[in-house]
């Protein structure tokens, strides 16, 4: 796997999915767009479902909360994410609506981290070959050349874009 995030807040994914040695996806849908933050998830794919299940809860009640201040602290936040495997099972990357970057590792070890950024099994691939002047495609492009477990075709999420939307 290999998620990217560029200085123009777009989130980039390949699409294999591996387990070992073995391919189980090609078409395997690593970044998303939950309430206005692209969030991408990468390593153990339960980990990473439920991370994401926990990010999408989170951001729904933040907004209940947002929409009903009185009642507040009446609401019940979901519990932190527990990927059960000792905290590096997974890595996700938020870009938030402001276009702040936050990489969440295992069980939430969380900070902000300045773009161009990248994570998975090919993240450094694809961080150096931005940081040589590659724009976040073609840096996945490098990524998905060098690292065995990232292939298929490449997912492409703007931060603007509204929630459904993809890129080309």
């Amino acid at each position: 796997t290999t998620i990217v995030v560029t200085e123009d807040n777009k989130m980039y994914a390949d699409t294999l999915a591996t387990l070992g040695d073995f391919i189980i996806d090609y078409n395997a849908v690593k970044i998303e767009n939950i309430h206005g933050h692209l969030v991408g998830a990468a390593g153990r794919w339960s980990s990473c479902l439920a991370f994401r299940e926990w990010f999408e809860s989170l951001q729904t009640v933040c907004q209940a909360a947002a929409a009903f201040p009185e009642a507040a602290h009446n609401i019940v936040y979901p519990e932190p994410h527990n990927d059960g495997e000792g905290g590096d099972s997974f890595q996700a990357m938020v870009l938030d609506p402001e276009g702040n970057l936050t990489i969440f590792e295992g069980n939430f070890a969380t900070y902000a981290i300045d773009k161009p950024y990248a994570i998975g099994s090919g993240g450094v691939y694809a961080l150096c070959a931005m940081d040589a002047g590659a724009d976040g495609c073609t840096a996945l492009q490098v990524a998905m050349k060098r690292d065995v477990n990232s292939g298929g075709d490449i997912m492409e999420l703007c931060l603007n874009e509204e929630e459904g939307e993809e890129g080309e």
